[in-house]
């Protein structure tokens, strides 16, 4: 929108809005959710926004990064599991644990670097 336009319509409706409703929608911007309260999900809401500053303070520690492991997430593991690994190390070689242990039908490889057929190094006429 225009700057000069959208000054005008501040001006404009500024004065008919009442602070509170300004509040509210400035905090309903911030959080992006909008949900009635109810004491029965009360709990739920507190255990979600715990986990969510869970992750992010382990997202913003020096040298740590965020547990999420993409393969177990691809393959529908439950949030538990792929949140508890991250898929590979700074230097490449696989941690999931699930991954670890598969081993590929054409090339052979598992442990630290192993991966799925898609993902396969050798040329597809080996196989």
């Amino acid at each position: 929108m225009n700057k000069s336009l959208q000054e005008e319509m501040d001006r404009l409706l500024t004065p008919w809005l009442p602070k509170q409703y300004e509040t509210m929608r400035n905090e309903f911007a911030m959080n992006g959710r909008d949900t009635e309260y109810s004491p029965d999900n009360k709990m739920s809401i507190l255990r979600e926004l715990e986990r969510k500053k869970r992750m992010i303070s382990a997202a913003s520690a020096p040298g740590k990064c965020r547990y999420l492991c993409k393969f177990c997430k691809k393959n529908g593991e439950s949030e538990r599991v792929y949140i508890s690994h991250n898929l590979k190390d700074d230097n490449g070689l696989i941690l999931c644990p699930i991954l670890r242990n598969y081993t590929c039908p054409h090339c052979h490889a598992s442990g630290d670097r192993a991966h799925t057929v898609k993902y396969c190094s050798l040329p597809r006429y080996y196989y």
